[in-house]
């Protein structure tokens, strides 16, 4: 994904989520990326549950391009990516 083709933008009124459906192989996929999302500034708020990984901040396009940085590096293979707020809209 390259940082072109994503464009979020800031969410108003405050922060709001991504959900990140993960392809799940043996188990750990979850808290795989959920530790290198940790270490993201852009990530203010991590939760998991039944394959499905929420990411808060403040900014769509920061949170979307440091979801993908830290698929990457826990080489986890992510399935859908949605954006949560009023109306959602899957971005991936």
């Amino acid at each position: 994904v390259h940082e072109e083709h994503l464009s979020l933008g800031a969410w108003p009124g405050g922060a709001s989520e991504l959900r990140a459906r993960i392809t799940e192989g043996t188990g750990d996929e979850a808290r795989r990326l959920v530790a290198a999302l940790s270490r993201s500034a852009e990530i203010t708020g991590l939760s998991w549950e039944d394959g499905v990984v929420r990411i808060k901040g403040s900014n769509a396009d920061a949170c979307a391009l440091a979801l993908m940085d830290a698929a990457l590096e826990a080489e986890v293979v992510l399935e859908t990516i949605t954006l949560s707020s009023a109306s959602s809209k899957e971005i991936a």
